[in-house]
């Protein structure tokens, strides 16, 4: 699979491309895990080439499992890129958290034609880490809170 890597530092967004073999002139962005190169970027990649479109897998940026710093300007730089490669239509599709971001960028860029959001939020997260990397180790489950699965007193 014939593939570009982009970063931030250099390009302004961090992601992978996958030109579709067969040739196209549409583009989908795939929000599709945690980082641009993984298994489920691949996987995702592989089947929307056979729905006939190039894909452009992006994720905040190396690794980054968290949710604090993926700036939608971001994906405003990829959809710049695809177009001046030759990508007419532009669509976005992203799962869980991801489903969110795609959905917010598809409220803020015309260019963006076609979104799928995969069970995203019914509204819009502030960002966070996992584990307790933003100091939150508080986890709300229903109407109790739990600390490393001890009620709280």
């Amino acid at each position: 699979m014939k593939k570009q890597f982009f970063s931030n530092e250099k390009d302004g967004f961090y992601g992978t491309y996958y030109e579709n073999p067969k040739g196209a002139n549409c583009a989908m962005i795939g929000l599709f895990g945690d980082d641009p190169n993984d298994f489920m970027a691949k996987c995702g990649a592989k089947w929307l080439h056979k729905n006939g479109v190039n894909v452009m897998c992006m994720s905040p940026d190396v690794k980054n499992y968290g949710h604090v710093n993926f700036p939608l300007e971001r994906i405003e730089t990829s959809i710049k890129w695809l177009k001046s490669h030759g990508n007419k239509k532009i669509g976005i599709m992203g799962m869980s958290t991801a489903g969110m971001d795609s959905l917010v960028a598809a409220s803020y860029f015309p260019d963006i034609t076609l979104t799928f959001g995969l069970t995203p939020s019914d509204f819009v997260w502030q960002g966070f880490e996992q584990g307790e990397k933003d100091g939150c180790g508080i986890i709300i489950t229903g109407s109790s809170e739990k600390n490393g699965g001890k009620e709280r007193e």
